[in-house]
């Protein structure tokens, strides 16, 4: 019988017959376990120490094989395979045969990512039962996916032994309906929900919510800092109080790994469910937002007339329940899940992967790799380790100009790749003489012209997002672009077993070289090129002549400078060029502002205004104090207003004035707080405490036990104090000479005029 399903886990049993491998899956009849039994782990030798390892191995009471393949190392030897019936017997084999300076490959591949990956599964798959003997293939499937939203609240949490629960809340769609629990031990607290359930102690109410999960049986539990915070909180509740964190099906515990033995941080998992942490997600999915807090993510996500959230809310003021409603209101907004999945049909790397580019090439590549009759090298065997260069950026020309288009190159390291066939095993091909007419990279890199794996997976990607594009299929659109952007950032890590500099030197130098060369051919037209960044260059037209609109002159200079770029890919490598350059946009007005207290342009900072057909307009601030959270309202703001005023060539003088004047008359106090996440705790910091550190200990010593997860403090005669705890008077010089200050000489430079100049007046009454 067929049956089909996606993978929700994957994990490696011991048992006393062999290997078993599980998989949960989730089908259309529901979640289904599928074992697959007795798979041996696997990694590779040289053909010539078999004679060696048979004499090491033998006795040592580990139950392996040998056996000859038809594979080489890139060393072009004849490589052999190591099996054992258990992980944990090749651990102990690998140990031994590195101790007599025996070298393997792959070992650190695990028999569930082997055995998906030569198979071609990623994510759905189709099983047959055949005697015992499953066999399974790849298939697409879309996963109805349940889920559940968690909340906890506690009294403690990181600043005592053991924490003190006092509410969990659940919202979901777990059951195919909207559903929401809350329990609270009704000694310690009255929560704001509606319809909370009051509990004894700690311990009933543990129980109940984990039977509220077994009920409602989601795939998929989400949560805001789900691991790190409410998870370990669980945990240690649970441990408190002699219960077991059952958080998987089949009444399976929640299993812990540390990251990092010298950090204090966890990774999580169970059987049958997966857990998702929004923080993680969104960065997954390249959403980032300058504060990360549940709070600040809800309020620029969602709206209060489309969901029910309250965006506004603290988290010190929050309904419980409502933030859960948040999290889950925020995953559906911006299609994460749907994002997860279709990453993991390009990836085979499971939902809550978060990061994991390394191991995605691998599962991309290896299998490939090996059908090329190559197995691949181990992780920090690469010898070289000079630093490739990274992006390549412009000197910028500082300035307010008129009319700047911005060119941008589409996806120009995988294009790049593609063009110049930059690839680990083309590279190893060349280098060894196997090519007779090489394509030569950079610092030594070369690569061959017939075969190779990477260009054409990228060629394949690049298909499937334009039919993702075309199709209007959002999330996986974006998993390509991701997964194709990773590439690079892969072969120039040395976490990835094919880490070479040459291969990173290689895409990265050519990028120096098409935008040195871009920017002298649109200079050529007659154009000035006043900045760029690794794959787009800032032109200023300036003013146009006739009905000629700088939007026309984009198209045309994007249109010449492709056909430029296909002419002299054919003529210096004989190969067709998939180098592209799109016309983005153009600005009406730009700022590129120069370095405090220097002539030099910077870098990475500039802001714009856009001018749309219905006469509307769209700032665009970046990296400046407008857009950065480490900033006050007030500073935003004055930013903000200025610029435009600037911008369009209206009188600032007498606006600037009267802007201090409100700030030295305590009208604008409400803007001058920094509202700034937790993201370390007072005792993380070895040398001085900063500003946010400061107030968050004063906060701590005046609420023992109570948890921050945001700041507010302001800037006092007497220096940082917490807001809830300000007894002395605001120090407005601070706000005016250090916030205001800097942010008005950026621009008033290029309109020969200076903030002290206009405000000496009163500047001096302070």
């Amino acid at each position: 019988m067929r049956k089909e399903g996606f993978i929700l886990t994957r994990h490696a049993e011991a048992t006393a017959a062999g290997q078993n491998l599980v998989l949960w899956l989730k089908t259309a009849t529901g979640p289904f376990k599928l074992e697959i039994p007795n798979e041996s782990s696997v990694c590779f030798v040289l053909q010539q120490d078999c004679s060696a390892i048979e004499k090491l191995l033998t006795g040592s009471g580990i139950d392996w094989t040998l056996k000859k393949l038809n594979l080489k190392n890139f060393a072009q030897k004849p490589m052999a395979g190591l099996y054992c019936t258990q992980q944990t017997g090749l651990y102990q084999a690998t140990r031994i045969l590195k101790r007599y300076g025996i070298s393997v490959w792959e070992d650190d591949i695990v028999p569930t990512e082997r055995y998906l990956m030569e198979r071609q599964v990623r994510a759905g798959l189709e099983w047959i039962d055949h005697s015992n003997r499953v066999a399974i293939r790849p298939v697409t499937l879309q996963p109805g996916l349940s889920r559940l939203a968690i909340r906890v609240e506690a009294r403690g949490w990181r600043t005592t032994q053991i924490p003190q629960l006092l509410a969990i809340v659940a919202s979901g769609d777990a059951s195919g309906d909207a559903s929401q629990w809350c329990g609270y031990v009704a000694s310690e607290t009255t929560p704001t929900t509606a319809n909370a359930q009051p509990f004894d102690d700690a311990a009933s109410l543990l129980r109940a919510f984990l039977q509220h999960v077994v009920e409602q049986d989601p795939d998929v539990i989400l949560g805001w800092r789900l691991v790190q915070d409410d998870l370990r909180l669980l945990q240690h509740c649970c441990d408190a109080v002699g219960l077991r964190l059952m958080l998987g099906r089949d009444q399976t515990p929640v299993v812990w790994h540390r990251s990092d033995p010298n950090k204090d941080h966890w990774r999580a998992n169970t059987q049958g469910r997966v857990f998702l942490d929004g923080i993680d997600t969104l960065k997954t999915a390249f959403y980032f937002f300058q504060d990360d807090s549940l709070e600040s993510v809800a309020s620029a996500v969602l709206r209060d007339e489309e969901t029910d959230a309250v965006a506004s809310a603290t988290a010190e003021s929050a309904d419980l329940m409502q933030q859960a409603k948040n999290i889950l209101a925020i995953f559906h907004q911006l299609q994460l899940v749907p994002f997860l999945i279709a990453r993991s049909y390009l990836t085979g790397l499971t939902l809550d992967r978060s990061g994991g580019s390394a191991a995605a090439f691998n599962n991309l590549y290896l299998p490939r790799l090996h059908r090329h009759g190559y197995v691949a090298p181990s992780v920090g065997s690469q010898t070289l380790h000079f630093q490739s260069p990274g992006g390549y950026v412009f000197d910028s020309v500082p300035g307010l100009f008129d009319n700047v288009l911005v060119l941008d190159f589409k996806s120009l390291y995988p294009s790049i790749i593609r063009t110049y066939l930059i690839d680990p095993l083309g590279m190893i091909l060349a280098l060894s003489g196997q090519s007779t007419n090489p394509l030569l990279g950079f610092d030594g890199g070369s690569f061959d012209r017939d075969c190779h794996i990477l260009p054409g997976l990228i060629a394949e990607l690049w298909t499937q997002r334009d039919q993702a594009k075309a199709a209007g299929d959002q999330s996986l659109s974006q998993a390509i672009k991701i997964l194709m952007n990773s590439f690079y950032g892969v072969l120039g890590s040395d976490i990835c077993r094919f880490y070479d500099p040459r291969l990173a030197s290689s895409i990265t130098r050519r990028g120096h070289e098409i935008l040195k060369a871009s920017r002298q051919w649109i200079e050529d037209q007659g154009y000035q090129v006043i900045y760029g960044d690794t794959d787009s260059v800032f032109v200023h037209v300036g003013a146009t002549q006739g009905q000629t609109t700088p939007q026309q002159i984009g198209a045309e200079l994007a249109k010449g400078l492709n056909l430029w770029w296909q002419e002299r890919v054919q003529l210096e490598a004989q190969k067709e060029s998939s180098l592209e350059i799109e016309f983005e946009t153009s600005f009406d007005r730009f700022l590129m502002p120069r370095l405090r207290s220097q002539e030099a342009g910077s870098k990475k900072r500039y802001a714009g205004v856009q001018r749309h057909a219905d006469g509307t307009d769209t700032w665009v601030f970046k990296g400046l104090e407008a857009v950065r959270s480490d900033w006050t309202p007030l500073a935003k703001d004055f930013q903000r207003q200025l610029y435009q005023l600037v911008f369009q060539d209206q009188p600032f003088d007498v606006w600037i004035r009267q802007f201090v004047d409100s700030v030295l008359a305590g009208t604008r106090d409400a803007d001058l707080v920094f509202d700034r996440p937790v993201k370390r705790q007072v005792d993380d910091y070895a040398g001085g405490l900063p500003p946010v550190a400061q107030a968050l200990k004063q906060l701590q010593q005046q609420y023992p036990g109570k948890v921050f997860r945001r700041v507010q403090y302001v800037m006092t005669l007497n220096g940082v104090e917490a807001l809830t705890l300000q007894r002395s008077p605001l120090d407005y010089d601070f706000y005016i000479t250090r916030q205001l200050a800097p942010i008005a000489d950026a621009v008033l430079c290029f309109k020969a005029a200076r903030f002290d100049q206009i405000v000496t007046a009163q500047i001096g009454l302070l």
